[in-house]
């Protein structure tokens, strides 16, 4: 993903130090480009860089007495690589997992668009998303089609050699949005479309 891309260079700001320590976007659209252009500054042909892209989201727990509709979720602050605000304080969830979570009934906010990051998201109320296994307020932060054809699109407009999903095994139907979202960087962004 686009952390791994700025690893190379000074410590990436992650989202979540941007401002107060709350959940953000894996991968927000500016992060992707900032990481990218670090590479292009260096002098490496854009036609030797693959992007990758997640094909999942995260789950971050929100700190007791966040309401279950609201905007920001504030998170602990769990330290890694010298930050101590990071998405550490989350986990890894699939595309599929958080699609049937969104679907369930069981999500406290419909899907919410961020466009300051690029990315989806939306908030439930689970066990386990408080303190201990006591029920809490989690939000849920994903790339799908969407986000990620902007993504696609940036990576072709800026020459880029090719573009890499993580993972591919989450989403099994080839016609998928996921998959047609890819157009945007196979074919261009004028000739493929996306649902929103």
């Amino acid at each position: 993903m686009h952390r791994q891309v700025e690893k190379r260079r000074a410590p990436p700001i992650p989202p979540q130090v941007l401002d107060a320590c709350i959940a953000a976007a894996n991968a927000p659209f500016s992060g992707t480009v900032r990481g990218v252009s670090r590479y292009l500054d260096l002098g490496i042909p854009p036609s030797q860089l693959v992007l990758g892209v997640p094909w999942y989201g995260y789950r971050y727990p929100c700190l007791r007495g966040t309401a279950p509709t609201a905007r920001f979720c504030p998170i602990a602050q769990v330290a890694f690589r010298g930050v101590n605000c990071s998405d550490a304080a989350g986990s890894e969830v699939g595309y599929k997992e958080i699609l049937r979570r969104l679907g369930s009934g069981g999500a406290a906010t419909a899907r919410r668009w961020d466009a300051n990051q690029g990315a989806h998201y939306f908030n439930a109320v689970e066990d386990g998303g408080g303190e201990g296994t006591e029920p809490g307020v989690v939000q849920y932060w994903y790339d799908d089609a969407r986000s990620l054809a902007a993504k696609y699109a940036y990576a072709r407009a800026a020459g880029l050699r090719g573009v890499g999903p993580y993972t591919f095994t989450d989403v099994a139907r080839k016609e998928d949005p996921m998959y047609t979202a890819l157009d945007h960087f196979l074919i261009g962004e004028g000739e493929a479309s996306v649902a929103a």
